[in-house]
Formats: C-alpha cells, structure tokens, sequence
C-alpha cells in the first residue's frame, strides 16, 4: 500500500512527446493508479488492515453499552480540548463494557429549535413574496385598465 502519487503518475512533469519548448500548451495525460492504490472493498477503517484510516472502531460499535450521562452541552474549553465536543458541541458519557468514552450527540431540543427557526424563515420568506405578488398584480391590472380606458376612449 505503499504507492505514493510520484511513483504511479509517470507522466506527471514530462514534456509531450516532439519536444516542446515549454511554453506550448501540453494536452493533458490522464493516468489511472494502480489497483492497489485504493483499499479493497471492506478493507477501509478496519484496524490492522487497509490505509489505516480510521484506526479502530468505538467500542458503542461492538460491544455493550450504558450512557452515564445524557447529552449536555460542551463548554467552551471543552469544544476547544475534546475532539467529541468539536463535532456538534454536545457530548454525552458512556460506559462500554471495556472502556468509559465520551461521543457526540445531538441534542433533541437544539434540533427542534433549528427545526422551528427553518420553518420560521420559510413563512416569512413565503410572506413577503406573497406581499411582492400582490402589488406586482396590482401594478398589472391598473396597466390593463389604463390600456382598455385608452382603447375605449379613441373609440
């Protein structure tokens, strides 16, 4: 898995082929990596196996757990220290059989208040262009009057 960018994209930083002198435009060359340049299909995020991305799997993910502490909200020192606390700025405190974690939640009330402030913004922005089409069909109609009026009077 060792394969690097350089050592599969051979064509990267060479001239076309009949010499160019650098300043022409060169078409571009594309190259696919090797097969083993990507992980096999299940092999990414297993520990021990692959690129190693994610190095092992929580332990709420394979075995048994108990939440100590439901999710609250973070401090600020805590969204600045704990990585868990970064993601959504609640955490919540478990207890896995082996281990005693903390990840991040969300929080029920904080979604139902985004929830209720997206709703919200789209009555009100409903609101003001139902406002915006109401005086654009009155505009409308009193140039249809003015045109009839017109009509009629070089009758």
């Amino acid at each position: 898995m060792g394969t690097t960018v350089e050592s599969w994209c051979g064509a990267c930083d060479t001239e076309e082929d009949g010499g160019g002198s650098g300043s022409e435009l060169a078409s571009p060359v594309i190259e696919l990596p090797p097969l083993d340049f990507f992980p096999e299909e299940g092999e990414l995020g297993r520990p021990g196996q692959g690129a190693g991305i994610l190095q092992s799997w929580p332990c709420w993910e394979k075995e048994e757990f108990s939440i100590i502490r439901k999710c609250t909200s973070c401090s600020d020192y805590e969204k600045k220290v704990k990585v868990e606390c970064a993601f959504t700025g609640f955490v919540e405190e478990i207890q896995c059989t082996s281990d005693h974690k903390y990840r991040s939640c969300r929080s029920d009330e904080m979604e139902e208040l985004k929830f209720w402030r997206f709703e919200g913004i789209v009555v009100l922005v409903g609101v003001i262009f139902a406002i915006i089409v109401l005086f654009r069909q009155r505009a409308l109609d009193r140039r249809a009057e003015q045109k009839v009026r017109r009509q009629l009077e070089s009758i």
